[in-house]
């Protein structure tokens, strides 16, 4: 099951001793047109290939051997940048609140009750050779009042929203983005491979009201439901969740048929997300650009939806790895996937 974790007690590096377990840190930000980004790195992601499969077969691999970033922009509501980078083991270094991937740089510490991210991109993506540099940095409350004693198996862990603020200034080749936005950023770990926590499939979400967030984690399988209430200061509050409806489901290009609405009732209200465009489309993974509503107030935000079972089919692993920029390991396929999409030279919210 996936239970949720306390925010400030670090991640060790030791978490990384057992074959199977793994380690991901993940940034959002959005603003009101529908821009925005999502930024993980991690070490034993399992999506990338192999992971999940060698976890079915016992011979769960080492994550120290399988790190990567990965870093998509989104403009106006539509995908502008894409890259998933999976470095060689000896150029990935975790130190402390710092790990390294190559020469890019992710900081996350947490100070008392503050937040802060710090990433420095400095890569040459593989295919169209383009240099992506620039930053993203966040800063906000931390999180309080979330989860008791870290669960060893899989701990969620919500560090900072609820009047976090991101900005994002990057360029590759042609392509800038710069945005600012409402910020969240998360944690999750585990001495368990993903396959081996006891879920089939689970949503999850954030919402940037105004005055506060929302986000929510619906698991299928063991676990209980949740919308948590994030305050501007931190503070939290947990709404028992009293039964999930997806409605209005839409077909996709590649994933599971998708609900344009999801209704999440609580004792303290009815939140409704309306899923306004599908950015990731995936066999196990889908993400949405969304804009949620909580007692009277509404705002944009992130959903996703991942299904364990379906992760790492043997089928499905060539076209995944098409989209993995491994240097000269690549793909010939990859530079279909990796950096700016089709419309270059844009600037995320107008063009240049």
């Amino acid at each position: 099951m996936i239970a949720v974790g306390p925010s400030n007690v670090p991640f060790s590096e030791c978490m990384l001793e057992t074959p199977g377990s793994l380690v991901w840190w993940y940034v959002d930000l959005v603003d009101e047109s529908g821009s925005g980004a999502v930024c993980i790195w991690s070490f034993g992601l399992p999506f990338l290939p192999g992971v999940c499969s060698s976890a079915r077969a016992g011979q769960p691999q080492d994550p120290r051997t399988r790190p990567s970033f990965n870093l998509a922009i989104y403009s106006e509501g539509k995908p502008a940048f894409y890259t998933l980078v999976e470095v060689p083991e000896h150029e990935a270094h975790w130190e402390g609140d710092t790990c390294r991937f190559g020469n890019s740089r992710f900081r996350s510490r947490v100070e008392d009750d503050a937040v802060a991210v710090d990433i420095t991109f400095d890569a040459t993506l593989s295919g169209p050779r383009l240099p992506l540099q620039g930053t993203l940095t966040v800063r906000g409350p931390r999180c309080q009042g979330l989860g008791g004693l870290r669960n060893p198996h899989h701990s969620w862990e919500p560090l900072s929203m609820g009047s976090a603020v991101g900005h994002l200034d990057v360029r590759c080749g042609e392509f800038s983005a710069h945005v600012q936005g409402r910020a969240y950023h998360d944690r999750n770990g585990g001495d368990r491979p993903l396959t081996a926590i006891g879920l089939k499939s689970w949503r999850w979400g954030r919402v940037a009201l105004p005055d506060r967030e929302i986000v929510f984690s619906v698991p299928d399988g063991e676990g209980p439901s949740t919308v948590i209430e994030v305050l501007a200061d931190g503070s939290t509050h947990a709404y028992p969740v009293l039964g999930p409806q997806a409605l209005d489901f839409a077909n996709a290009w590649f994933g599971p048929r998708w609900p344009r609405r999801l209704e999440i009732p609580t004792d303290g209200g009815v939140l409704v997300i309306e899923q306004l465009s599908l950015v990731d489309d995936a066999p196990f993974y889908q993400r949405c650009l969304v804009r949620g509503s909580f007692g009277g107030a509404s705002g944009p935000g992130v959903a996703e939806r991942v299904l364990v079972d379906r992760m790492d089919a043997a089928w499905m692993r060539p076209f995944v790895n098409m989209r993995i920029d491994r240097g000269p390991a690549s793909s010939l396929w990859l530079p279909l996937f990796n950096g700016p999409r089709p419309r270059r030279g844009w600037v995320v919210g107008r063009p240049r």
